[in-house]
């Protein structure tokens, strides 16, 4: 199930099952570029369970961060010297 705004989509269903309590509901919610996760339970109805999600950097961007800065580096040092 998904909700579009804007040609984006802001609400997402990612799991339902039958959990010991009766059934489990995460959704995952986008908004403003932050996205949240919420676990719903019959075993209480009038709550929710909501965890912001933070952006974890992949290690290639890591790698390639690196390797950029190594290039930088490489030209500065390559670059014009000053005649003494």
């Amino acid at each position: 199930l998904a909700a579009l705004y804007a040609g984006a989509a802001i609400f997402v269903t990612v799991a339902a099952y039958e959990a010991a309590g009766g059934p489990l509901r995460r959704d995952l919610f986008s908004d403003d570029g932050k996205a949240y996760l919420n676990l719903h339970s019959s075993e209480f109805p009038g709550g929710e369970i909501r965890g912001f999600l933070a952006p974890v950097p992949e290690p290639e961007t890591y790698a390639l961060m690196l390797a950029g800065l190594g290039l930088i580096g490489w030209a500065a040092r390559r670059g014009p010297r000053a005649a003494a």
